[in-house]
């Protein structure tokens, strides 16, 4: 059974090579509900540190979708929901 890590190790692989982006980050809440760096593909540590604190301050969907236009970049909330088979 593979990991969580590798899968989303992949995910990152696969979203960087397919939208052909320069870098592919996925974050986390911790138990502070400050964001942690899960997986990099593509990004220095010390600008991902940055962007994790910036993005944890972020509290509305405004905020966020603010954030990703001045970084050219996207923002994509991953729900263990989404992961669901569609229902027939």
């Amino acid at each position: 059974m593979a990991s969580r890590a590798l899968l989303l190790r992949e995910l990152a692989a696969v979203i960087r090579q397919e939208t052909q982006a320069e870098s592919v980050v996925i974050l986390e809440p911790d138990e502070e509900q400050l964001q942690r760096v899960v997986i990099a593909n593509g990004c220095d540590t010390k600008e991902l540190k940055r962007w994790a604190t910036k993005f944890a301050a972020l509290d509305t969907d405004a905020a966020r979708e603010t954030f990703a236009r001045k970084h050219d970049a996207m923002v994509i909330a991953l729900r263990s929901s989404n992961a669901l088979p569609p229902r027939f």
